[in-house]
């Protein structure tokens, strides 16, 4: 018997997070809804926590952003690079916190999903970049998180995930059709689940909700389009590992939509490959050390 939504959707409604993600987060985007607010006021929110500012200092200074060695402090770094780009980095500084990097088995390297993670990102970034979005850091964000309800299933559904693992090995069958067959829904789900959770903006839920499947998605179809491309880019460069060796296939409408030929395929590759190289500092944050944090609300 599969395990219904409202149940699954109960689990997630229990997760607890740092502190930093649901109170500094969550503030810093209710203060950059207001179309008035300064980069004094952004600076206030992001500072009042020192080991978020400090993760934020380091990656606005790496070459990923062009900046390296130059920003001094986040107020620097706003002026500099915008509010979008600076609540992107308060996140993705913040989310690899939020899960375990060292949970799992051995059947599930967490690094290596990470680095999945970060590599979607990063060509999601780079196809928006390439089509012109004037929004390159929610593609970003969007290629981050669009797994994230793998994390869920392992960290808070362990036997369950195991199952799935289970089925996929034995089957090579991809994730997706794998938690199918125990879940009535699944992964993109979760993901949508949790990122309403923490308030995200709501075509970024629907890009994780629909990066298998983006023709789905309505404001976020543009950025569902990137993930999905990029999603299937990252695993055909075998960039970390998604926990399945398939390959999906490729939605027509969002082949179509993007509309790249084979000369442009060739200059999106080359400037995947430069940004993919410049973003090594995701990379080194996610070998270092973590904690976990999957535990359930106080009654």
């Amino acid at each position: 018997m599969k395990i219904r939504r409202k149940e699954l959707r109960q689990h997630v409604n229990k997760i607890i997070t740092l502190p930093t993600l649901p109170h500094v987060i969550g503030k810093l985007a209710g203060v950059l809804e207001n179309p008035m607010v300064s980069a004094e006021e952004v600076n206030t929110v992001i500072s009042s926590d020192q080991v978020l500012t400090a993760k934020v200092l380091r990656l606005v200074n790496s070459a990923f952003y062009g900046f390296p060695g130059q920003i001094s402090s986040v107020t620097h770094a706003i002026v500099i690079l915008g509010f979008t780009t600076i609540r992107s980095v308060a996140l993705s500084a913040s989310v690899f916190d939020v899960f375990s990097l060292n949970g799992g088995s051995i059947q599930f390297d967490r690094r290596k999903f990470w680095q999945h993670a970060v590599g979607t990102a990063v060509i999601s970034k780079a196809i928006a970049h390439y089509k012109g979005y004037p929004e390159e850091e929610d593609a970003f964000v969007a290629g981050l998180l669009h797994d994230i309800g793998k994390i869920i299933i392992d960290q808070c559904l362990h036997d369950l995930f195991m199952k799935i693992i289970k089925e996929v090995y034995d089957n090579d069958i991809l994730f997706i059709e794998a938690e199918e067959k125990f879940m009535d829904c699944n992964h993109q789900h979760l993901g949508k689940w949790l990122s309403e959770n923490w308030k995200l903006p709501v075509r970024l839920r629907e890009a994780i909700a629909h990066h298998h499947n983006p023709e789905r998605a309505r404001e976020g179809y543009q950025l569902a389009c990137f993930v999905h491309l990029a999603d299937i880019l990252c695993r055909a460069k075998k960039i970390g590992c998604a926990r399945d060796t398939q390959i999906p296939k490729i939605s027509h409408k969002a082949w179509h939509w993007l509309g790249l030929q084979e000369p442009e395929l060739l200059e999106l590759f080359e400037l995947i490959d430069l940004e993919i190289d410049k973003a090594q500092i995701f990379f080194d944050i996610i070998n270092k050390k973590s904690k976990t944090y999957c535990q359930s609300k106080a009654s």
